[in-house]
C-alpha cells in the first residue's frame, strides 16, 4: 500500500548510516517516501518547526544532544508527531527511556530493514492520528456536555432527571424552586 506523500526526517549524526536508512525507506517506500536528513538535534529541531513531516526516526546519540534529551527535545517541539528513537543498542533501559521521553518506538539499528522501519513510521503515524480523532472527540463531547448543561440551568421549566431505579441524579434550579 503506498504512502501519500510519507515524509520521514531522519536525525543521524553519521553520514553513512544516514544514507543507509535513506536507502532502505526510498527503496521499501517507493516515490511516496521522502526522507529529509539532519546530521545534529538543532537542525532537525529547526526543520521541525517548518513543519510538513508525518515521524521522525531520531539517533539517540548525536553531536549536540546525547540520550533521551535527543527524544524530549523533538518531543518538545513538534508534540504531534511521532517520534520513532534509532540506537545501535539494544537494550530495555534504553528502550524503555526512549519511550518515556516521548518516543512511540525505538529500533535498534543492527537490526534494521526497510519493511522493519517503514512499518514502524506507518504504525506510529497511523497511532498519532487516531489519538488526534480521540482528542477531538473528547473536546467535542465536552462542549456539547457544556450546551445542554447551560439549556437545562436557564430552562424556566422544571427539569428533574431520573436514574432507571427512579433515583433523581439531577435537576435545574426551576425545579429546585419549585
Amino acid at each position: 500500500m503506498p504512502d501519500a506523500g510519507l515524509t520521514i526526517l531522519l536525525v543521524e549524526g553519521k553520514p553513512d548510516h544516514a544514507k543507509r536508512i535513506e536507502r532502505h525507506l526510498v527503496h521499501e517506500g517507493g516515490e511516496s517516501v521522502e526522507v529529509v536528513i539532519r546530521d545534529c538535534l538543532s537542525a532537525a529541531l529547526v526543520r521541525l518547526g517548518v513543519g510538513g513531516v508525518d515521524a521522525v526516526l531520531a539517533n539517540l546519540r548525536m553531536s549536540d544532544a546525547d540520550g533521551f534529551e535527543v527524544v524530549s527535545q523533538l518531543a518538545a517541539k513538534a508534540p504531534s508527531t511521532p517520534i520513532i528513537a534509532l540506537s545501535s543498542r539494544d537494550e530495555p533501559d534504553l528502550m524503555i527511556g526512549a519511550m518515556k521521553a516521548g518516543a512511540q518506538d525505538f529500533l535498534c539499528k543492527t537490526k534494521l530493514s526497510g519493511e522493519i522501519m517503514l512499518r514502524a513510521v506507518r504504525l506510529a503515524v497511523e497511532r498519532s492520528k487516531a489519538a488526534s480523532r480521540v482528542q477531538n472527540t473528547d473536546h467535542a463531547l465536552v462542549e456539547s456536555e457544556a450546551r445542554i448543561h447551560a439549556i437545562i440551568n436557564s430552562a424556566l421549566d422544571c427539569i428533574i432527571t431520573m436514574d432507571s431505579n427512579g433515583k433523581i441524579v439531577q435537576f435545574n434550579p426551576a425545579a429546585e424552586q419549585t
